[in-house]
């Protein structure tokens, strides 16, 4: 299963980005052969930043992470704001973009990434918030620049229609990391990790024999049951810090896990 992390980003006491604690993130990362990097995600806090911090960012890790593992930038918003982030970093080297789909009846969201595909001319996942139709979703896969699909709906049936889609050229992402078994058993061939950003290597173990796969998430269950509670951002950042990688330094509106979630956090970490 292809393992791409949804990467947090580190911030220092007096709130800017913590490019050293990035670069240990990304040495982890890297160093345990993650498949790829998503910028900008879910637990980013990218809502925070200014177009110039996005900006900064995006090169500082198109620059240190180079060609040693696919990037995938998140991207949203109407047509202009998209093309404007695109032309500020269009002569950077990273794989694609991620799209965040949140509003739009069928015919307007395939005209909306019909559009886009052409214009960005780089490979595109998308991101259904909407939960799109199947027969939307089965057109964007004859698309060449639509590699891939991510599944927020975990309702069982739409998930069984849509991992029958994926294909070689198609990937079928899972975006929560408990659902992963079920992912397995269903064909998906992704997922888009929160998890992965402390255990880079948690995709890849799970997806060994099916007896060994069930014990091992068995000892993960708890623990990514508690960084789904409440806010990921704070969740995940606290078990980085107790691992050492970064501190749990957020940005407003959020702020740092309450005592008996960090209390619940620390004791599956120490039964790992």
């Amino acid at each position: 299963m292809k393992n791409i992390i949804d990467l947090v980003t580190p911030f220092d006491f007096d709130g800017s980005i913590e490019y050293d604690g990035l670069k240990t993130l990304l040495d982890h990362l890297l160093n345990n052969n993650v498949d790829g990097i998503g910028v900008l995600g879910e637990v980013s806090e990218k809502d925070s930043m200014s177009v110039d911090e996005k900006k900064e960012l995006i090169e500082f890790i198109v620059g240190y992470v180079g060609e040693r593992t696919d990037i995938f930038i998140n991207i949203s918003g109407n047509i202009n704001e998209i093309i404007f982030l695109d032309s500020l970093i269009k002569n950077k080297s990273f794989k694609g973009y991620i799209l965040k789909i949140t509003e739009g009846s069928d015919v307007g969201v395939l005209k909306y990434i019909s559009y886009l595909s052409c214009k960005l001319n780089k490979e595109i996942i998308i991101d259904d918030f909407i939960k799109m139709s199947y027969d939307v979703i089965k057109s964007l896969s004859y698309n060449k620049n639509i590699v891939g699909y991510i599944l927020r709906n975990d309702e069982l049936e739409h998930m069984i229609d849509i991992s029958s889609i994926s294909k070689d050229e198609f990937n079928i992402y899972l975006s929560n990391d408990y659902l992963i078994l079920v992912g397995i058993n269903l064909g998906v061939k992704g997922i888009i990790s929160v998890i992965g950003n402390c255990y880079p290597n948690f995709v890849r173990d799970v997806s060994g024999n099916i007896e060994y796969k069930k014990d091992f998430y068995m000892k993960f269950a708890k623990l990514i049951t508690h960084i789904y509670t409440g806010s990921k951002v704070e969740s995940i950042k606290y078990l980085l810090k107790i691992n050492n990688l970064i501190g749990d330094k957020t940005r407003l509106p959020y702020g740092v896990c309450d005592k008996v979630l960090k209390r619940k956090i620390e004791e599956d970490y120490l039964n790992l």
